[in-house]
């Protein structure tokens, strides 16, 4: 995998490798599916795996769940590192990887890059400016006018 690759196919990649460590500690994919998370802070990397819910079934303790899965990244060149934190297996991808999965993103994409998709034949409702009848307007309703309107552009 080098810079020709999307994000989906790099997480689906880095899912099959969890996938086949969690078999061969012996968890199925019947038993607990992978799913993987976003960071809360951007120094845990761009990528976590939270283990505890094999804990159960190992009856061991997610860090050395992590660890072991941890392992099988060694080498993997598209990782600046794998580490087990707490509960969490987090990975960091080289900044090659994912500038090349971002560009290719937005080639793909092209103007459309960044759009609404989701929902896009559902009705959006943007209530911005609400000022109270029995006030005078101020400064503050204007800034909430301009968010208003801005949000309003951005989702069209």
């Amino acid at each position: 995998m080098g810079l020709s690759t999307t994000y989906v196919e790099l997480v689906g990649a880095v899912a099959e490798k969890v996938s086949a460590a969690l078999h061969g500690l012996g968890i199925s994919d019947d038993a607990y599916g992978v799913r993987f998370e976003t960071p809360p802070r951007v120094e845990l990397g761009d990528l976590a795996l939270q283990c505890a819910p094999f804990a159960k079934l190992l009856r061991r303790s997610p860090l050395a769940i992590a660890e072991e899965i941890a392992s099988v990244f060694q080498g993997d060149e598209r990782f600046a590192w794998v580490r087990p934190t707490g509960s969490y297996l987090n990975f960091k991808f080289v900044s090659e990887v994912s500038f090349g999965v971002a560009v290719n993103d937005v080639l793909a994409r092209g103007a459309q890059y960044g759009a609404l998709t989701s929902g896009a034949s559902d009705r959006i409702m943007v209530e911005w400016l609400s000022p109270n009848t029995n006030k005078p307007l101020h400064l503050g309703h204007v800034r909430n006018g301009s968010l208003g309107d801005a949000v309003v552009r951005i989702l069209r």
